[in-house]
């Protein structure tokens, strides 16, 4: 467990200020996507000269200290910090710049210090809001950097305040928050009422159908958002076919099946061929092992499923033939 974080003394006046400028820009949700003028380029330029500037300061390098701090708890590489520091920063000029902050008519260094102030505040408070989850499971380094990186449109803590929100809906997956908070940043909260209505509609049509569970609706809802029915009765199909071929197949069971329909689209037979090779080659090596939970290893570790197996065995002594 990493050490706990230390809150440094700011300028609480200004640090209001900068922060109520985020407030602003989330508000606005402007477009960073569309073409910039030239000038913009110079902008982000002198930001970074800036940063540099403000670590000197004692506000600069207490805000350094506690983010590299949360960093190091979070187990998240300093060079994907910096890298996404970096990225949200020009975000923010960006997003300062669409709505009209800049007069390019006068000098613009305030207001450039103050956009990097603002986005280093809400950075930081980010990286708080997922360290106070102990439960290191919740820690997906990959999803915190993201969200890091769109704080001119999402507030720092708009996961915990979501999986708050549906911690007790069946049809909301903590996986499918992270979905739409990041691929619908503008309102993820309305793209995920949008896939709880079609994942009711879908649950009521395929009630007691043996091919579909709520982790396949989940599946084709946030692969296939267009048309996930029409996805999902192709599945199906596939699914049918082949079990009828693989009826007399000792290897494969039913949720292998679903597993590799839903992660081998493009030719589900195929890693079920690999995984099947796999298995009779490594069945002769690990005879001691019981055989779902070599499919297991297989399955979920097609590339090297024998190194997964040997770290596992590292691992306290497991005894595989007494699982049962």
């Amino acid at each position: 467990m990493g050490k706990e974080t230390v809150i440094p003394s700011i300028n609480y006046e200004k640090a209001e200020f900068q922060l109520s400028l985020q407030g602003v820009i989330r508000q606005n949700k402007p477009d960073v996507s569309r073409r910039f003028p030239d000038n913009i380029g110079t902008m982000i330029d002198q930001s970074e000269e800036i940063i540099q500037s403000l670590l000197v300061t004692e506000d600069g390098q207490k805000n350094f200290e506690s983010i590299h701090q949360l960093a190091d708890n979070l187990n998240i590489p300093l060079e994907s910090l910096k890298n996404t520091y970096f990225k949200g920063v020009k975000y923010n000029i960006k997003a300062g710049y669409r709505l009209g902050f800049f007069d390019i008519n006068q000098d613009n260094r305030q207001l450039i210090e103050n956009l990097i102030g603002s986005y280093t505040l809400s950075f930081r408070q980010t990286l708080r809001s997922f360290d106070k989850k102990r439960d290191q499971s919740q820690r997906d380094t990959g999803f915190i950097l993201d969200v890091a990186s769109k704080l001119y449109l999402l507030k720092p803590n708009v996961f915990q305040e979501l999986q708050q929100l549906y911690r007790d809906d069946p049809f909301i997956s903590q996986s499918m928050i992270k979905h739409f908070i990041i691929n619908n940043p503008f309102n993820p909260k309305a793209a995920i009422e949008k896939a709880k209505d079609v994942s009711q509609e879908l649950q009521q049509l395929y009630q007691g159908d043996p091919f579909i569970d709520q982790s396949v609706i989940e599946h084709f809802i946030i692969n296939n958002p267009s048309n996930p029915k029409a996805a999902i009765e192709k599945a199906k199909d596939v699914y049918f076919k082949l079990k009828e071929e693989y009826q007399e197949d000792n290897f494969v069971e039913d949720w292998m099946f679903k597993y590799f329909i839903i992660n081998n689209p493009s030719n589900p037979k195929a890693a079920i061929e690999k995984a099947k090779s796999i298995y009779l080659e490594l069945k002769k090596q690990y005879s001691n092992i019981r055989d779902w939970v070599l499919k297991h290893f297989i399955v979920k570790n097609p590339s090297n499923p024998e190194m997964y197996i040997k770290e596992v065995q590292k691992v306290g002594s497991c005894n595989f033939s007494s699982i049962s």
